[in-house]
């Protein structure tokens, strides 16, 4: 990120929602990963668990409000020293 995307984020109104979250799959306790892709497709279970985390972007409305996942807003309060209380205030 930049410091001119944080100096928007603390200009402009800010939307935090927790439903920005993308499902990641990790295929390591498979022994083959292109047999089990395979075999998955044929409607074999797998040994693949699967994790939500949260969506590591923001994004900006067309009236520049932005939208992103607390935990994002929350990573940017801390590792940015710019006044940017309104982000979870």
């Amino acid at each position: 990120m930049t410091t001119g995307l944080l100096h928007k984020i603390s200009d402009h109104r800010v939307i935090l929602d927790a439903n920005l979250i993308e499902c990641v799959q990790d295929w390591s306790q498979v022994r083959s990963l292109s047999r089990a892709k395979r075999r998955l497709s044929m409607g074999h279970k797998q040994n693949i668990k699967s994790r939500y985390k949260p969506v590591d972007k923001v994004f900006f409305l067309s009236d520049g409000t932005a939208v992103m996942h607390p935990e994002v807003a929350k990573k940017i309060k801390e590792n940015y020293p710019i006044d940017n209380r309104d982000i979870l205030d």
